[in-house]
């Protein structure tokens, strides 16, 4: 007989994808259990591997949190106010 966790105790599992959340080439990453535990895993995976990655609530069909850690390319202002600080 399985064993089951009293009511109220169990957490929601979230799926992490990463790409963007319109893409249907999105690719499964990871599950995890509540939200908190799920944006917590994202950020590592994406301190890890940056890129776009988004959390899935398979219950609710929602995405619900999204992040991207893509270098942006440096700008001429970037550039001429690392020279001025020289």
């Amino acid at each position: 007989m399985p064993v089951r966790e009293p009511f109220g105790l169990s957490l929601p599992t979230f799926d992490i994808f990463r790409g963007h959340y319109q893409d249907k080439d999105a690719t499964w990453i990871d599950a995890v259990k509540g939200l908190g535990n799920v944006r917590d895993r994202m950020r590592q995976i994406a301190n890890e591997n940056p890129g776009a990655y988004f959390v899935f609530s398979c219950h609710d069909r929602l995405g619900l949190d999204i992040l991207v850690t893509t270098k942006r390319p440096a700008t001429a202002s970037d550039k001429s106010q690392a020279a001025g600080a020289a």
